[in-house]
């Protein structure tokens, strides 16, 4: 069981509920993986998060941190 498990019933979640259970249960065999997969989680959480948060504006964001919204380059290519 992973701390995500409990989120993966609840159709509300499901955008990154899966993903999230997936980057725990790799960790321990691939840690670089593991890392893949929890910034997807992530990025799917935050854009959940905007979604159903109407005192969210992403549209006002101008800081780096808003690039998961705008992604201009690919994982792979920021990790090499």
């Amino acid at each position: 069981m992973t701390n995500f498990d409990r989120f993966t019933n609840e159709s509300a979640f499901a955008s990154f509920a899966e993903s999230a259970v997936a980057a725990e249960r790799i960790y321990a065999i691939d840690p670089g993986l593991c890392v893949l997969s929890c910034r997807r989680s992530l990025e799917a959480a935050v854009k959940w998060m905007y979604s159903v948060d109407g005192d969210l504006d992403k549209n006002n964001c101008l800081t780096e941190s808003c690039s998961l919204f705008y992604r201009r380059k690919p994982v792979m290519e920021v990790l090499n």
